[in-house]
């Protein structure tokens, strides 16, 4: 995911949390992007879901979004190389949904 964001931003100050507290410190970060994934996986109907909940907060831990996203891929992965490629498509629509949010600030 981080790939596809600074890809579609684009940016190379791209910087994975955690690293260690020294450096950290020296960081300034413009946003910080936290995402917890609660499902990302096929379905018994054998759709392909991504359920996450993520927040967009500023350097100083201001919240300027907090949503809950929901993605469904109905094609029916039937094996492992069609369910990568669902799996990737959904990344991708997330990864889109949270670059449009952060270039509206």
């Amino acid at each position: 995911m981080s790939e596809n964001i600074a890809t579609m931003l684009p940016t190379d100050r791209m910087i994975l949390l955690p690293v260690k507290r020294s450096i950290r410190k020296a960081l300034t970060l413009d946003y910080q992007v936290i995402i917890s994934v609660s499902k990302f996986e096929k379905d018994a109907n054998g759709d392909v879901v991504l359920n996450a909940r993520w927040a967009l907060l500023t350097n100083d831990k201001k919240e300027l979004t907090l949503r809950r996203s929901v993605y469904k891929d109905m094609s029916k992965a039937v094996d492992f190389a069609e369910l990568a490629a669902s799996q990737s498509r959904l990344l991708a629509q997330f990864s889109r949904e949270i670059t449009e949010s952060i270039k509206t600030f």
